[in-house]
């Protein structure tokens, strides 16, 4: 059934893979504005390249305990070759690292699927919901899935086609250093543990207990040590421990039963969701028959299934545990539902189950034929501020790319020839990270809140030459990022003392400090929104304050906060 594997690397549809991947990715990169934990990791890369401290990551000149450096390394990096630490400086490691391990799921499903199947497996992964969202972002997410999930299949792809074992281990063990460096303790428990289970189910105890192996631990070690050795003789070893568990153990801050059963029961729907659309493929899964049918690649499918076995009980029995957590394991879900879409083309017409893909695709001509229409009817018809509606330059366009993705659809749905194959992964490719790119981004720049820039820069510009701020207690993150220059933290002690910090300009994030335990003179002088969307109710709020005489009156008070742009 299975062509034979040739130089996968020379194959188009390798090369396919990657431009529509680089497409879909590097499109409209800095569209949106800095957000979530994106300016964190930036500031901490900021520090790295003004202080030339690479090894201990810092906030505001003190210890920061969240995770390793690597992604802090690459975006320091990508800052330096661009001359700043941008949002495209940001962004750009998480891209190169999605389309890497696109480059390893299309390797290592090519070694027992036809190129077309290779081709879905790549192409599912890069398409799935919560990939093209955190893909585009600067957050840890898509550089650990690299390198947790490179070092997986790198792993089995080795061990499934008689690599030399000493090559298998270091490559995989290699990676998996890297992952811990990028996210900590959760990479050597998932690689381990998957590694474990797949040859106890193998009984392969030689190739488990071997020399190769403890080379490859060797190398783990080796690459782990070059970082954790120098930051343990640097900070000590409660900061070490500190730094391993202080974001871990944020997930067990809420221990009440009733948040647990709510887990239990949603969090499997969300993390369907998360994979969409590709989820639907799955339900195969639940046939005997297809189970009967999977044939020479079901030691794959259960090296793959493993690895999701062991990873999803840590995340589902833990309340406060998110499903980007889980997304390590999507190139491992990502291979298996290429299985699916390839076993159903090869399907006899005996195959009851066989209709999933062709249902799969009609489903997916209706969605994109529905996307058109919703998008200029609400884009004739819907108020200006209604988020979906765009201009009509650009909603009509769209929707024509929209019909013929439908048509596309609509034709391949019988996915008779390679052609219609293409074509219908191809479809639901354009209609899900097409609609991301344009209407989703589009969307998401509508609701973005963009004043805090623009009033950073504005403060930075009022102050005297020559001061320096200092903050009471640790700033907001991202008025650090747009700050740029180091802003001291003063003991948190200051704010009730009579003269206060040692600077006459002083700040605080309202989440943490409130203004009524400030008890010295002084007069605010600016607020800065630090929300990602703007809103009615501002939580994450800077206050920028001048402190006055001993004598003065004391005028501090918090000034009235637009509510909207």
């Amino acid at each position: 059934m299975d062509e034979p594997e040739a130089r996968w690397y020379r194959e188009w549809e390798l090369w396919l893979t990657i431009a529509v991947v680089a497409v879909l990715y590097f499109c409209r990169l800095d569209a949106i504005t800095i957000r979530g934990e994106e300016s964190r990791r930036a500031r901490v890369a900021v520090e790295m390249i003004d202080s030339g401290n690479w090894i201990v990551p810092m906030q505001q000149g003190e210890l920061y305990f969240s995770r390793p450096p690597l992604q802090n390394w690459a975006i320091g990096l990508a800052g330096l070759v661009r001359g700043e630490v941008d949002a495209l400086a940001i962004r750009l490691p998480s891209v190169l690292a999605t389309l890497l391990t696109t480059i390893i799921i299309y390797g290592y499903a090519r070694s027992w699927l036809s190129r077309l199947g290779a081709l879905t497996a790549a192409m599912a992964f890069a398409s799935m919901v919560e990939v093209i969202k955190l893909g585009r972002l600067g957050e840890t997410e898509a550089v650990f899935t690299a390198t947790l999930g490179g070092a997986l299949m790198v792993w089995h792809w080795g061990y499934a086609k008689g690599w030399r074992p000493v090559w298998t281990w270091s490559l995989a063990y290699l990676l998996a250093a890297w992952a811990t460096l990028a996210k900590g303790p959760q990479a050597p428990v998932y690689f381990g543990g998957s590694i474990l289970v797949f040859l106890a189910l193998a009984r392969d105890w030689r190739y488990l207990f071997s020399w190769s192996h403890f080379a490859g631990l060797g190398v783990f070690l080796i690459v782990w040590g070059a970082w954790h050795v120098p930051y343990q003789l640097a900070v000590g070893w409660d900061n070490v421990l500190a730094m391993y568990t202080t974001t871990t153990g944020q997930r067990f801050i809420d221990r009440r039963l009733s948040r647990l059963v709510e887990h239990l029961l949603v969090f499997p729907v969300e993390l369907a969701g998360c994979l969409l659309p590709w989820s639907f493929l799955f339900l195969a899964y639940l046939r005997r028959d297809f189970r009967e049918a999977i044939g020479a690649a079901r030691p794959h499918v259960v090296f793959l299934m493993g690895c999701f076995a062991v990873a999803f009980p840590t995340c589902w029995f833990v309340a406060m545990a998110n499903t980007r957590y889980l997304m390590p394991l999507s190139p491992c879900l990502a291979c298996l539902a290429g299985l699916v879409a390839d076993r159903c083309w090869h399907a006899g017409r005996d195959a009851r189950w066989r209709v999933i893909w062709p249902w799969f695709v009609s489903i997916h001509a209706l969605v994109a034929a529905g996307t058109a229409v919703t998008i200029v009817v609400a884009s004739l018809v819907g108020p200006p501020s209604f988020p979906l509606g765009q201009p009509l330059w650009f909603a009509f366009p769209l929707a024509t790319v929209m019909l013929a993705t439908a048509a596309a659809l609509f034709w391949a749905r019988t996915a008779s020839d390679a052609g219609r194959r293409l074509a219908g992964v191809l479809g639901v490719v354009v209609l899900i990270g097409g609609t991301y790119v344009t209407v989703g981004l589009n969307v998401q720049i509508r609701l973005s809140e963009f004043s805090a820039p623009r009033a950073v820069a504005a403060i930075k510009r009022s102050l005297p030459p020559g001061t320096r701020l200092v903050s009471v207690g640790r700033v907001d993150h991202l008025f650090a990022y747009y700050y740029r220059d180091l802003i001291p933290v003063a003991d948190r002690s200051a704010a009730t003392v009579e003269n206060g910090p040692p600077n006459d300009y002083f700040c605080y994030d309202r989440r943490t400090v409130s203004p009524e335990l400030i008890r010295f003179p002084h007069q605010i002088v600016a607020t800065v929104n630090c929300e990602r969307n703007f809103n009615d109710k501002v939580k994450r709020l800077m206050v920028i304050a001048r402190r006055l005489p001993a004598t003065a009156v004391h005028p501090g008070r918090l000034a009235d906060v637009p509510k909207r742009r």
